[in-house]
């Protein structure tokens, strides 16, 4: 009688722990086991109208904050659709857009159809107003995509700060 109540919990155990069934839970229906892939769906969350951004009280563009590393930051307040942020002394701005860089650092045409990486997402914004801070990165990687049909190649600007580009590096690193 132990052994079969032993069994008995065995197989419910294994079965309470070892799975992952369709269940809901809060409002997320979660399906299959857990080594479906997941596809998730971007939907870029607009701000509030009139929000400006400043940094040591200069008006800027708000893609320069969010490329801001946290350990130059001193301070954040948050007034009344303006944000200030002040920077640690060593800070150094110079801001460039993504088509003035491209000019300015790849012998690629203007007319090159060109897909920009930043912090490794995909830059999906116009590439003339979007502003960066030229001295934030150390490397540019300039990939072209090859494909049969010459008239959709298209190149990836793949843009690296130096924390970034160690990580890059430490991803080929050959131990002997």
């Amino acid at each position: 009688m132990r052994q079969l109540i032993t069994l008995t919990l065995l197989l419910c155990a294994t079965n309470i722990f070892g799975q992952i069934t369709n269940s809901k839970v809060s409002g997320v229906i979660i399906a299959g086991s857990d080594t479906v892939l997941r596809v998730e769906y971007f939907k870029k969350q607009p701000l509030k109208p009139n929000t400006k951004f400043f940094i040591n009280n200069v008006l800027v563009d708000e893609y320069i904050v969010g490329d801001l590393e946290p350990e130059l930051i001193s301070n954040v307040d948050v007034n009344n659709n303006q944000v200030h942020v002040n920077t640690k002394n060593d800070w150094l701005h110079k801001p460039i857009t993504l088509t003035a860089l491209k000019a300015k650092v790849t012998n690629l045409p203007d007319t090159a159809a060109v897909l920009f990486m930043l912090h490794g997402r995909i830059i999906n914004d116009d590439y003339d107003k979007y502003i960066v801070n030229e001295k934030l990165f150390s490397k540019m990687i300039v990939e072209p995509m090859d494909h049969t049909n010459k008239a959709n190649n298209i190149t990836v600007i793949c843009l690296l700060t130096p924390a970034e580009e160690r990580a890059w590096n430490e991803k080929y690193m050959i131990i002997r």
